[in-house]
């Protein structure tokens, strides 16, 4: 049975219902408050059960990192003063779409390894550093990351692959 109190006023997370009552946030407010002007700082913000800025119905917006990128500017070699030091920082996941793997059948790890340290270098050259921004296991905290981390795998979900320097990797082309 569904009530209209949690139709209007729910969240849902990892596939259960919470029911938020904004009557119950009153109560609790006034309840902590520690004089006037804290519950009139309080009720500057609306009465709702999630902020809706930044959630959903259904949990935190996806965010888009194109807006951010559009805020740089793209630098030119030609722009900056001789003897200026350069270190590039470069998206790991970058990597995995401009690198062409080799066509040799059953090349190990190390060699695919090298194709990316050997990518880096002739392109951006060798102070370069290469950041996987990847997700973080086992922190005691909630995150974006982490609601994130949950939205992906009610997609879809694969195995995990542990490497050494004599895998073999088949033949995949990534163009």
């Amino acid at each position: 049975m569904v009530t209209l109190a949690s139709v209007s006023c729910s969240l849902k997370m990892k596939d259960k219902m919470f029911t938020v009552d904004p009557l119950t946030l009153f109560q609790r407010m006034c309840i902590t408050k520690q004089s006037e002007a804290d519950l009139r700082n309080l009720l500057k913000y609306k009465l709702a059960p999630f902020p809706t800025s930044l959630f959903t119905e259904t949990g935190i917006h996806k965010g888009r990192k194109s807006i951010l990128y559009d805020t740089f500017l793209p630098i030119m070699i030609d722009d900056i003063p001789f003897g200026t030091r350069i270190c590039n920082v470069i998206d790991g996941g970058f990597l995995v779409h401009r690198v062409v793997w080799t066509k040799s059948s059953e090349a190990p790890f190390q060699v695919v390894c090298q194709n990316y340290v050997d990518y880096v270098q002739w392109h951006f050259g060798s102070n370069t550093i290469v950041v996987f921004d990847g997700y973080p296991v086992g922190i005691s905290y909630q995150s974006t990351k982490s609601a994130e981390r949950y939205r992906r795998s009610l997609l879809h979900s694969s195995t995990k692959h542990l490497f050494s320097k004599t895998t073999s990797i088949g033949t995949i082309s990534f163009q």
